[in-house]
């Protein structure tokens, strides 16, 4: 590995996609999330990301597109957030945050 290639894992690593990643890597059957009845370990939650992440790539959102997630905090949620970030997929999409507390006018200027 090169001098730059390794700094430029270092530098992945730093992200949140690629703590991620490396936590999957490292604790894949530590606990991630636990919501409600839902428990997710570190290798399912990027197994998760990256399923949404293909999701995303097949409707044709492409690298800097604005995807906007309106929905309660849930499990759910936390996945559409990274998998706008992931850094080892085309997509790098722009994440839109919109409250459930918005209502249609206050979304539609988003």
């Amino acid at each position: 590995m090169s001098t730059e290639q390794s700094q430029r894992a270092d530098l992945r690593f730093g992200t949140i996609p690629g703590m991620l990643a490396k936590r999957a890597a490292e604790a894949a059957d530590h606990v991630a999330i636990e919501d409600g009845d839902v428990t997710l370990t570190y290798a399912q939650l990027a197994a998760k990301v990256r399923e949404a992440s293909a999701s995303l790539i097949a409707i044709g959102v492409a690298r800097g597109d604005r995807v906007g997630i309106w929905a309660p905090n849930l499990w759910e949620w936390i996945v559409s957030a990274l998998d706008k970030t992931l850094e080892d997929s085309s997509v790098s999409a722009k994440m839109l945050e919109m409250g459930m507390n918005l209502g249609k006018h206050a979304l539609a200027g988003r």
